[in-house]
């Protein structure tokens, strides 16, 4: 059996679920939620003790998949009930129901980060541990009323039918609000512009924008998407097709939305075994400033450590482990507008300064993923 069970209170999980568009919280990508479980046995106890065990497997595949690129699939390592029970610190039970000799239930299980990734680096695998930030995705939807970008219409239908708050790249859409509305009154106000679509991707927590215009025609959807951030832009389409348009889609909407979460795990998957380090020298105006930095930089993808030399009330001297290749760690930075710089003074140390792109004047930033 499990050795801890813990039943949240409904009125804080209402609470939690109520706060959907805040920032989400790292360790959410090692929670599954809504595993659903179905078993019969000589009595509902039976039934239950059969069915629990059985989601317990179920919600170890899906926390796997979400955190590794799918080439990495098939290194999953098997796992027997008592691993299980070392992995999974909690679980949650909703909707449940049952008779004599039935058990249903919708159950949501927190596994333990640190046992998670020691057990896939003990078998080799690759995989990404940390959340890329939200991004915010507009859809703009060319359909039989002309262009429409707020209000119900079948791509937003599609978007709505579909969750990857939780995922390593989260992606959340606009609520429509009085202030989106503002914003962009209408789809030919909605452009790559970073320095309108920012107040808005900040509002909900994104450092990005993801501009999303769907076709549908014949049961066949093509989604083109423009993405948007303070380094510049990229493009890219997704496909579905389906028995009706509104199924081609949803099935567009998904596979977008998939192609985005192995886009984020492809780049930023590591072997995570080899620890390299990197001596750097961060300065600091306040305490408070300091504290920011260095918390900051802990969540940046590979980073597994900062070592404190020396600190003064101005700057720190460091060393920072990190996972990965040092081209990993450089594009993470730049995700969070930092990057390392030589300091001739200061031999054998790097200075974390502000992103500035290495490309002329005037021209756009190369895609950040081809």
């Amino acid at each position: 059996m499990m050795r801890l069970f813990r039943l949240l209170v409904p009125a804080v999980t209402a609470a939690l679920l109520a706060i959907a568009f805040a920032p989400l919280a790292k360790a959410d990508i090692f929670t599954v939620r809504g595993v659903p479980v179905d078993a019969s046995g000589p009595s509902a106890t039976a039934a239950r003790d059969l069915a629990i065990p059985t989601g317990r497997a179920e919600a170890f595949t899906r926390l796997f998949k979400r955190l590794t690129p799918q080439a990495e699939w098939a290194k999953m390592p098997a796992v027997d009930e008592a691993t299980l029970d070392d992995l999974i610190t909690a679980f949650e039970v909703k909707n449940e129901r049952s008779s004599s000799t039935r058990y249903l239930a919708d159950i949501t299980y927190t596994f333990d980060p640190d046992k998670v990734r020691t057990l896939l680096r003990g078998a080799g695998v690759s995989f990404t541990d940390t959340r890329a930030k939200p991004v915010l995705v507009i859809p703009v939807f060319d359909g039989p009323a002309g262009t429409v970008l707020w209000g119900s219409n079948d791509f937003s239908s599609a978007w709505g039918q579909i969750s990857f708050r939780d995922e390593v790249a989260p992606m959340v859409v606009p609520t429509g609000d009085t202030e989106d509305l503002i914003a962009f009154p209408d789809a030919a106000s909605v452009s790559a512009d970073w320095a309108r679509l920012e107040p808005m991707a900040m509002r909900y927590g994104a450092n990005e924008v993801l501009i999303a215009r769907a076709v549908v025609a014949g049961g066949q959807a093509t989604i083109a998407w423009t993405r948007v951030n303070a380094k510049g832009t990229s493009e890219g389409s997704a496909f579905g097709s389906g028995g009706s348009d509104g199924e081609a889609l949803a099935s567009a909407t998904y596979n977008l939305a998939i192609e985005w979460q192995e886009i984020w795990k492809t780049r930023t998957a590591t072997d995570n075994s080899a620890v390299s380090t990197i001596s750097a020298i961060i300065s600091f105006a306040s305490l408070p400033e300091w504290v920011e930095t260095r918390r900051r930089l802990l969540e940046v993808t590979g980073i597994a450590g900062i070592d404190v030399s020396r600190i003064t009330v101005s700057e720190a001297r460091v060393t920072i482990r990190y996972r990965g290749p040092r081209d990993l760690l450089d594009e993470a930075l730049s995700e969070e507008l930092w990057m390392f710089e030589a300091d001739p003074m200061e031999p054998g140390y790097v200075r974390l300064v502000p992103y500035v792109p290495e490309v002329p004047a005037g021209t756009i930033t190369p895609p950040i993923v081809q």
